[in-house]
């Protein structure tokens, strides 16, 4: 996971909020409104550079706009811009594992945010993170209960998660053989896992 930093909300999904006071997000998937959802999917997507909020892989196929706080856990976030990330639907991970993981007492209603869990969006994510050479990730700091916390609610030490990562991550090591840093960073840009990338570009720096 890394930070996502959110452009400005799509106008459409700004005017739509200025005429309507509902939570319903089905009302932006009908037939007159199709266009905001499409808007906001498209600038979601965007700002993560093509990338999973949560797991940072590809979105290829079978992606939506997730809320992070649940909507049945916060109604009054549902079309709060900063609440929606582009993920991908899969139920072994991510958005979707975190649906079906986090509970409505995990939620603090006075700061409207989760207890002990990372937010791309507002929270710091730099330096939580480190990644072993199978691929693995984990707390920077064994005392980060909100790293922790993260991983085990995105479920971001799934099997095909790791294995995606260490690939990403062997492939660095191959390219740095080959190439400057400055290089590499540039031959990757936008591939998958760029928190796991950075790291490795880094730890192979301080090696050398």
């Amino acid at each position: 996971m890394k930070k996502i930093n959110k452009s400005e909300e799509p106008s459409s999904l700004t005017k739509f909020r200025r005429k309507n006071s509902s939570n319903k997000w089905e009302d932006i998937h009908t037939e007159q409104n199709l266009s905001i959802y499409e808007d906001c999917l498209l600038q979601c997507m965007d700002d993560p550079n093509y990338l999973c909020g949560y797991t940072e892989i590809k979105l290829e196929a079978n992606y939506h706009i997730d809320h992070f706080i649940k909507r049945d856990i916060s109604p009054r976030q549902t079309f709060d811009w900063q609440n929606m990330i582009a993920a991908v639907h899969d139920s072994k991970f991510g958005a979707d594992f975190k649906d079906k993981t986090v509970k409505k007492n995990d939620y603090n209603k006075q700061l409207k945010k989760y207890n002990h869990i990372l937010n791309p969006v507002t929270d710091n994510i730099e330096g939580r993170f480190i990644f072993s050479t199978n691929g693995v990730i984990e707390p920077a700091n064994r005392n980060d209960t909100a790293a922790a916390e993260t991983i085990r609610v995105f479920n971001l030490q799934e099997d095909s998660l790791n294995s995606r990562r260490k690939q990403a991550m062997e492939n660095t090591r191959r390219l740095l053989e080959q190439m400057d840093k400055e290089a590499v960073i540039g031959y990757l840009q936008g591939e998958e896992f760029p928190s796991a990338i950075a790291y490795e570009i880094s730890r192979n720096q301080q090696i050398h």
